[in-house]
Protein backbone atom coordinates (compact mmCIF):
# COMPACT_ATOMS: atom_id res chain seq x y z
CA UNK A 1 0.00 0.00 0.00
CA UNK A 2 2.83 2.28 0.26
CA UNK A 3 4.47 1.72 -2.86
CA UNK A 4 1.41 2.72 -4.21
CA UNK A 5 1.64 5.73 -2.28
CA UNK A 6 4.99 6.33 -3.35
CA UNK A 7 4.36 5.82 -7.00
CA UNK A 8 1.36 7.93 -7.17
CA UNK A 9 3.26 10.75 -5.39
CA UNK A 10 6.10 10.40 -7.88
CA UNK A 11 3.92 9.81 -11.02
CA UNK A 12 1.85 13.24 -9.86
CA UNK A 13 5.50 14.78 -9.38
CA UNK A 14 6.27 14.01 -12.80
CA UNK A 15 3.19 15.58 -14.45
CA UNK A 16 3.79 18.75 -12.53
CA UNK A 17 7.44 19.04 -13.81
CA UNK A 18 6.77 18.15 -17.54
CA UNK A 19 3.35 20.98 -17.49
CA UNK A 20 5.46 23.46 -15.79
CA UNK A 21 8.03 22.80 -18.40
CA UNK A 22 5.18 23.03 -20.83
CA UNK A 23 4.22 26.11 -19.39
CA UNK A 24 7.77 27.70 -18.67
CA UNK A 25 9.27 30.51 -20.81
CA UNK A 26 12.60 29.22 -21.36
CA UNK A 27 14.08 27.56 -24.45
CA UNK A 28 13.60 23.96 -25.26
CA UNK A 29 17.33 22.79 -24.18
CA UNK A 30 17.19 24.52 -20.81
CA UNK A 31 13.56 22.47 -20.17
CA UNK A 32 15.37 19.12 -21.02
CA UNK A 33 18.22 20.04 -18.70
CA UNK A 34 15.49 20.91 -16.15
CA UNK A 35 13.88 18.43 -16.44
CA UNK A 36 16.91 15.69 -16.83
CA UNK A 37 18.05 17.57 -13.47
CA UNK A 38 14.48 17.37 -11.80
CA UNK A 39 13.80 13.90 -12.73
CA UNK A 40 17.45 12.76 -11.32
CA UNK A 41 17.01 14.47 -8.29
CA UNK A 42 13.62 12.70 -7.82
CA UNK A 43 15.30 9.41 -8.65
CA UNK A 44 17.67 10.66 -6.41
CA UNK A 45 15.69 11.00 -3.37
CA UNK A 46 13.21 7.89 -4.32
CA UNK A 47 16.04 5.63 -4.39
CA UNK A 48 17.59 7.16 -0.45
CA UNK A 49 13.77 6.81 0.57
CA UNK A 50 13.76 3.02 -0.85
CA UNK A 51 16.93 2.11 0.96
CA UNK A 52 16.15 3.71 4.32
CA UNK A 53 12.93 1.99 3.90
CA UNK A 54 15.70 -1.05 3.28
CA UNK A 55 17.60 -0.50 6.01
CA UNK A 56 14.18 -0.44 8.66
CA UNK A 57 13.12 -3.43 7.22
CA UNK A 58 16.76 -4.87 8.08
CA UNK A 59 16.98 -3.54 11.40
CA UNK A 60 13.02 -4.98 12.36
CA UNK A 61 14.43 -8.14 11.45
CA UNK A 62 17.24 -8.01 13.06
CA UNK A 63 15.30 -6.65 15.84
CA UNK A 64 12.93 -9.83 15.25
CA UNK A 65 15.58 -12.59 15.19
CA UNK A 66 17.39 -11.16 18.37
CA UNK A 67 13.96 -11.37 20.33
CA UNK A 68 12.92 -15.08 18.75
CA UNK A 69 16.44 -16.18 20.03
CA UNK A 70 15.98 -14.31 23.39
CA UNK A 71 12.73 -16.66 23.86
CA UNK A 72 13.86 -19.19 22.33
CA UNK A 73 16.78 -19.46 25.22
CA UNK A 74 14.10 -18.76 27.93
CA UNK A 75 12.17 -21.66 26.69
CA UNK A 76 15.16 -23.63 26.47
CA UNK A 77 16.24 -22.89 30.40
CA UNK A 78 12.55 -23.42 31.17
CA UNK A 79 12.07 -26.83 29.63
CA UNK A 80 15.67 -27.81 31.58
CA UNK A 81 14.37 -26.61 34.76
CA UNK A 82 11.06 -28.95 34.04
CA UNK A 83 13.00 -31.65 33.31
CA UNK A 84 15.67 -31.23 36.36
CA UNK A 85 11.89 -30.72 38.35
CA UNK A 86 10.57 -34.02 36.52
CA UNK A 87 14.35 -35.79 36.84
CA UNK A 88 14.10 -34.43 41.11
CA UNK A 89 10.75 -35.59 41.91
CA UNK A 90 11.23 -39.14 40.03
CA UNK A 91 14.58 -39.63 42.47
CA UNK A 92 12.72 -38.50 45.75
CA UNK A 93 9.50 -40.78 44.18
CA UNK A 94 12.01 -43.54 43.79
CA UNK A 95 13.63 -43.18 47.80
CA UNK A 96 10.24 -42.82 49.31
CA UNK A 97 9.15 -46.19 47.60
CA UNK A 98 12.51 -47.50 48.84
CA UNK A 99 11.99 -46.44 52.36
CA UNK A 100 8.42 -47.63 52.53
CA UNK A 101 9.01 -51.06 50.81
CA UNK A 102 12.15 -51.55 53.86
CA UNK A 103 9.66 -50.79 56.20
CA UNK A 104 7.20 -53.01 55.29
CA UNK A 105 9.86 -55.61 54.74
CA UNK A 106 11.05 -54.94 58.28
CA UNK A 107 7.45 -54.79 59.71
CA UNK A 108 6.44 -58.34 58.17
CA UNK A 109 10.32 -59.86 59.36
CA UNK A 110 9.28 -58.37 63.18
CA UNK A 111 5.20 -59.72 62.31
CA UNK A 112 6.82 -63.40 61.34
CA UNK A 113 9.32 -63.68 64.45
CA UNK A 114 6.54 -62.41 67.02
CA UNK A 115 4.21 -64.98 64.70
CA UNK A 116 6.68 -67.34 65.45
CA UNK A 117 7.17 -66.57 69.45
CA UNK A 118 3.61 -66.72 70.01
CA UNK A 119 3.22 -70.04 68.01
CA UNK A 120 6.28 -71.40 69.83
CA UNK A 121 4.83 -70.18 72.90
CA UNK A 122 1.37 -71.59 72.23
CA UNK A 123 3.09 -75.23 70.94
CA UNK A 124 4.58 -74.54 75.09
CA UNK A 125 1.73 -74.62 76.65
CA UNK A 126 -0.13 -77.01 74.83
CA UNK A 127 2.41 -79.75 75.92
CA UNK A 128 2.31 -78.82 79.16
CA UNK A 129 -1.31 -79.17 79.17
CA UNK A 130 -0.93 -82.87 77.71
CA UNK A 131 1.83 -83.11 79.95
CA UNK A 132 -0.68 -82.51 82.85
CA UNK A 133 -3.46 -84.27 81.53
Amino acid sequence: MKSRSIIGLLTAATAGVFIGMLLAPEEGSKNLKNLKRKVNDMADRLLETLEEKKEKAADVLDDAKAEANRLRGKAEAKAEDFADNVKDAYKDAKAEVKDAYGNVKNDAKDALQDAKYEANKAKEEVKNEWKKA
